[in-house]
């Protein structure tokens, strides 16, 4: 019999959550020459020989010229900044990123009405509330330091430091570059108030504010209750200005500032508050491709604050999405919130089992309501205007692999992880006829503020077993020796990428340098290898693996003829969420879904049978 899953086994007060943050190691910066070497071999599969002489002839040229000057400004750097590419990498790698948050750079995430064991009957404010307290709960052991801190599988500590962004946090539009404001903090003087969104309204309540401190279910479910009854209507719409491009959205919230006061005000509580919980009036049942599509632009955008760290929208039907900034953290930061948050709800069957009284006169949520003028007016109508025309931009395709999982994976004697980046890899190839420059997350969180690194998995080990594979008659033997030999590649880049050597933050903080210091950009970054490859954000795949656990999400792919791939591997299933751009005429996420699900049957015939030929 499976062991019922508990949220307990998330507490701890015999250390901090954050203790050792401030203790952990700085971020090493890599030796130039074998960053340049791995450059290159992540070149050859994407160019000819003529083409890759030519960028080898750049390459070096910029490791043994200006690359010494720089690099060794890198190591001035990392002698005063523990993590030397940190404001890099939150600056230029998101916050002076100009487009519209969604769907280019949110996270979304989805539970279907199947995948939450909701009583039969109970009503979205009963839903609400439960997941909103169980939300609530991991606030609180954040708050408190008693979430327990994350550790590699070798035991060494995590930095937990973007888990303070997770709650209390927003993202404040400028004209030319964003900021994060987290309000965040591990005492009393963090912020207690949830703001509600229905119809395009706003509700403002304190959590703490309940008959024996946290809001129970019982009592949130009548703020809730509250707050559908007072939304007759809709209101203006302000949210859907959030769903512009950043410097318009910064030039309206400006404008908004200089209204009133009041304004000001709504503004300040709705960044500081611990989350957002949107209430969704729609009937229609959500499965979670429609819940993830809904997150990315395909939904309400009135409903939709997306300068928020973190929202979650509810629906009648039961189903819960997630919308979150990608600046303020990780995927797997967001994630770790709702494995506790489907943990206790599993454990409780999806009904409350505790306290059930509420508080008598219990202050009601106040209503928030901006000044507007007809300029504000206007803008509204013309960001939700201009979004109908593109909406629903990104397919999104959520399914199970349901042949083996983790489990069979393990017989084999091969990771899981490098497993799925091979089947990917050739599934892209069945449809493309050609490599795609993919990428996979390799977190270097062991490291001060650590966040992640590139795997550039489409190595040359991976090149050899796709040829052989694609072969009409592939000799079987062949396709196993180069499948072992391409997993074992995976996995000592992956190992290199996180304990910091991987070769796309080095070249990316020498890359930063050039332009601080005024340097004409390298040839290196204008080359078209370099994004042949995959650089300034041309992956074909973007790839990563969210755990051996079933809470899924994924982000639009990074170029117009790309995949987003973001998958689970249980112990008998393999889930994926694949992404493509409706307006690309290359891509298909229910054909990548298809050629993922054969290489995937092909590769445990490579593996299991003794025949010559397959």
């Amino acid at each position: 019999m499976q062991k019922k899953s508990s949220r307990s086994v998330f507490a701890t007060t015999k250390e901090k959550t954050f203790a050792k943050d401030d203790t952990l190691p700085p971020l090493p910066v890599p030796d130039l020459k074998k960053t340049i070497d791995k450059y290159l071999e992540s070149v050859k599969p994407h160019v000819d020989g003529a083409a890759y002489k030519k960028t080898e002839r750049i390459a070096r040229d910029f490791e043994n010229g200006v690359a010494k000057t720089l690099h060794q400004k890198l190591l001035e750097k990392a002698k005063k900044e523990k993590n030397w590419v940190s404001k890099y990498w939150d600056t230029y790698a998101y916050l002076t990123l100009r487009e519209p948050l969604i769907p280019y750079y949110s996270m979304g995430g989805a539970w279907d009405r199947g995948a939450v064991p909701w009583p039969k009957g109970a009503t979205m404010p009963q839903q609400a509330a439960l997941y909103t307290y169980f939300l609530m709960e991991f606030w609180q052991l954040l708050k408190n330091q008693q979430y327990v801190p994350h550790r590699s599988v070798d035991g060494r500590p995590f930095s937990m430091a973007n888990f303070r962004n997770l709650f209390n946090t927003g993202r404040a539009a400028g004209e030319h570059v964003d900021a994060i404001r987290s309000h965040f903090t591990t005492d009393d003087s963090c912020p207690s108030h949830l703001v509600v969104m229905c119809r395009g309204r706003f509700f403002v309540f304190d959590v703490m504010s309940g008959h024996s401190g946290l809001l129970t279910p019982p009592e949130l479910e009548v703020q809730f209750e509250r707050i559908l009854e007072a939304c007759i209507s809709d209101g203006d719409g302000v949210a859907t200005l959030t769903c512009d491009n950043r410097p318009q959205w910064a030039k309206n919230k400006n404008w908004l500032m200089q209204i009133s006061s009041n304004n000001r005000k709504i503004l300040d509580l709705i960044e500081s508050a611990i989350t957002i919980i949107a209430m969704e009036t729609d009937e229609g049942i959500f499965d979670q491709e429609a819940g993830l599509r809904y997150s990315l632009g395909g939904g309400n955008l009135a409903n939709h604050w997306v300068d928020k760290s973190m929202a979650i929208t509810t629906f009648p039907c039961g189903s819960v999405t997630s919308l979150c900034d990608h600046a303020a953290y990780d995927g797997m930061v967001s994630i770790s919130s709702f494995i506790y948050v489907q943990h206790a709800i599993e454990e409780m069957n999806g009904q409350w089992i505790g306290d059930r009284k509420v508080l008598q006169n219990m202050k009601a949520p106040v209503e928030i309501t901006f000044d507007v003028d007809s300029i504000i007016k206007s803008e509204i109508a013309r960001v939700s205007r201009e979004a109908e025309a593109v909406k629903n931009p990104v397919c999104v395709t959520r399914k199970a692999f349901d042949g083996y999982g983790k489990r069979f994976m393990q017989t084999q004697k091969l990771h899981p992880d490098a497993w799925i980046q091979l089947a990917i890899q050739l599934a892209f190839y069945k449809i493309h006829n050609k490599f795609a420059p993919m990428y996979e997350t390799a977190t270097t969180r062991q490291y001060f503020e650590g966040r992640t690194e590139t795997v550039r998995s489409c190595s040359l080990e991976a090149v050899a077993w796709i040829s052989e594979m694609a072969k009409q008659n592939p000799n079987l033997q062949n396709c196993k020796a180069l499948f072992i030999s391409a997993v074992n590649k995976h996995n000592a880049m992956m190992k290199e990428a996180r304990n910091g050597f991987g070769c796309d933050r080095h070249l990316f903080g020498l890359q930063c340098l050039a332009f601080e210091n005024d340097i004409p950009t390298p040839e290196i970054f204008t080359d078209p290898s370099w994004k042949l490859s995959g650089g300034s954000g041309n992956f074909y795949l973007s790839t990563s693996l969210l755990g051996y656990q079933p809470n899924g999400g994924t982000v639009a792919p990074m170029c117009l003829d790309g995949y987003g791939c973001f998958y689970n591997i249980l112990n008998d299933q393999v889930f994926i969420s694949i992404s493509a751009w409706k307006a690309s005429t290359e891509t298909s996420s229910e054909k990548l879904f298809f050629q993922f699900e054969a290489a995937l049957d092909q590769i445990q015939k490579v593996l299991l049978s003794g025949a010559a030929k397959m």
